[in-house]
């Protein structure tokens, strides 16, 4: 059974929050949050931004959530059974029911489907409100 739990971004303290419970309106958008025992009332739809995890955790264990940025490793035999660095700088997204990685520059979706296998890792380096700038990476 996958875990589903939320992380937040505040727009308004530039932070991200812990969440423990989550207040939703009728038309589905969150009206207030709990983060460590303190309560956050949402005045508009920008000041938060809610971002769900992904069920997975990375190579170090760290879990993965919409908006992180990651690395994707592919295990290799030809480099002495080490990870080989077989895409970067991808963003995490969850579109049409399932979770994806996307190349921001050339907009194309890989999704994590197609990569859980054997051999097969991946590392958060960052996030999109934390490190935008590794997104820009013509390399990716």
């Amino acid at each position: 059974m996958r875990v589903i739990k939320f992380r937040a971004w505040d727009n308004i303290n530039n932070k991200f929050r812990d969440i423990e419970s989550i207040n939703i309106a009728r038309n589905n958008k969150p009206t207030s949050i709990v983060s460590n025992c303190d309560f956050y009332q949402i005045q508009s739809n920008s000041q938060i931004e809610l971002m769900q995890y992904a069920g997975l955790k990375d190579k170090n264990g760290v879990e993965i959530y919409e908006g992180d940025i990651i690395n994707v490793y592919d295990y290799d035999s030809i480099y002495e059974h080490k990870d080989k660095l077989t895409t970067k700088a991808k963003n995490v997204r969850f579109e049409n029911g399932s979770f994806w990685f996307t190349n921001e520059v050339t907009k194309s979706f890989y999704s994590f489907s197609n990569y859980n296998r054997p051999g097969t890792s991946f590392e958060v380096i960052g996030n999109i409100h934390e490190n935008p700038e590794l997104l820009n990476n013509k390399e990716n």
